[in-house]
């Protein structure tokens, strides 16, 4: 009987709170509408203040390369991105605690190419490999920018597509890569990724002995150097 009247007033007091909402209606917010002032420098040097979007929709996304579900939802991003193309959208990254070299972008990899190609010039070859963990997904600016500087991804030509070298709570993608000039991309051979950190399960003991070093799978590249027998 006592749970009958519980039952009861619980009721009565749900049907009264929903009668109120239809009476009275959702109610327009009235507290604090403008944004706070927020004004940060770019990897550029240049100040991007967010007064200067007024108009936009403005999604800003505070990361860091410690914050791995930071690293994560990064292709969402890029796709979000790309989805509301020519729309007044627009997506602020704002890094946590990191210097600008620990980030990656598509100007730090402009400032490294001409570096390279100096170095190249230097040494009188042309054959230049680019491998490690470039913190950047695969569809992100960062690795368009090495497309765009003319190097050859190693693993997506000669091992195809989809590859992984990082796994966190059941989602998968590629941060490391293996970057090859043209001069030196033809004389590839086999690339891959090698499936030896990233899938095994964190809390599950290693087997004895292990080549576990990091949370990133190493990409393995061989190439043949060898020349074609000739004669005058």
């Amino acid at each position: 009987m006592r749970r009958y009247l519980s039952t009861l007033l619980f009721l009565m007091c749900l049907s009264w709170h929903l009668g109120a909402l239809g009476t009275n209606g959702l109610q327009p917010y009235d507290g604090f509408m403008q944004s706070p002032a927020l004004s940060l420098l770019d990897l550029g040097g240049k100040a991007q203040n967010l007064a200067d979007y007024r108009g936009q929709v403005v999604l800003i996304n505070f990361w860091a390369t410690w914050c791995p579900p930071c690293i994560i939802e990064m292709p969402d991003m890029q796709r979000l991105k790309e989805k509301l193309s020519g729309r007044p959208f627009t997506i602020l990254a704002v890094n946590v605690r990191e210097s600008p070299g620990t980030t990656s972008s598509p100007m730090a990899v402009q400032a490294l190419l001409p570096w390279l190609q100096a170095l190249s010039d230097k040494s009188g070859t042309q054959q230049v490999l680019i491998l490690g963990d470039m913190n950047a997904w695969r569809r992100e600016d960062p690795i368009s920018a090495f497309r765009a500087g003319g190097y050859v991804e190693l693993v997506e030509t000669l091992a195809s597509l989809p590859q992984h070298s990082f796994l966190y709570f059941g989602q998968r993608g590629t941060l490391d890569y293996a970057w090859a000039s043209p001069q030196l991309a033809g004389q590839a051979r086999h690339a891959a990724i090698w499936h030896i950190n990233a899938d095994w399960p964190r809390n599950m003991a290693l087997p004895q002995p292990w080549l576990r070093l990091s949370d990133h799978d190493p990409v393995v590249v061989d190439f043949d150097f060898s020349q074609a027998a000739t004669s005058d």
